[in-house]
């Protein structure tokens, strides 16, 4: 599978799991420690190498947008550059982080999206906050994209429902929680495990 040439964000995973490997999402004491690795053990590597090198996790930014009871869902395009994810049902904006995201490594927080804003802005159109809540730090090991992903999940409250889809997505719209469940198989996993906890 051929990617563009880009460094990631991407931490050895075995200091990441230092205090155990989990299943899911965490939003406990690990989340510190998944903090303090980042900021000590980043670094940016070639994404080709990365998708297929277990030995790191790399760290995305997994943003689900909400308006009232209503949940931003896409469809990844046909023609996506993750190939492992195309067609599939998404409640979760998300993506890479480059070096130009940080002026210091040292600033990767939890409590701060200043890091994914570039994403989220090359990804959906006409996003204003309303409030940002972080929901934990997702690991799936049960499938190839997983294995070497770790996300950081946000839900991201809208100001108002004005928002559209960029980039890879061939359809975006909010729809009501219980409607959007009715997609639940559809889903990529990590989705699906959002899924879970927003419920």
């Amino acid at each position: 599978m051929a990617y563009k040439t880009e460094k990631i964000l991407v931490v050895p995973a075995h200091k990441l799991f230092e205090l155990g490997r989990w299943s899911g999402i965490v939003s406990d004491h690990r989340i510190a420690h998944i903090v303090k690795c980042v900021q000590t053990c980043g670094n940016f590597l070639d994404r080709a190498a990365m998708e297929s090198d277990e030995s790191y996790k790399q760290i995305i930014p997994y943003v689900v947008l909400t308006y009232g009871d209503n949940v931003f869902v896409m469809e990844r395009a046909d023609n996506a550059s993750e190939k492992r994810l195309r067609s599939k049902v998404s409640i979760g904006v998300g993506g890479h982080v480059r070096a130009d995201d940080f002026s210091k490594i040292e600033q990767f927080s939890a409590d701060s999206i200043d890091w994914f804003k570039r994403e989220l802005d090359e990804e959906i159109a006409g996003v204003e906050i309303k409030h940002v809540t972080f929901l934990g730090a997702l690991n799936d090991d049960s499938n190839e994209v997983g294995r070497v992903h770790c996300g950081v999940i946000y839900r991201i409250e809208l100001a108002h429902p004005h928002v559209s889809i960029r980039d890879e997505h061939k359809s975006g719209v909010l729809m009501p929680q219980a409607q959007t469940r009715e997609k639940y198989d559809s889903m990529e996993e990590w989705s699906k495990l959002v899924m879970d906890v927003l419920k």
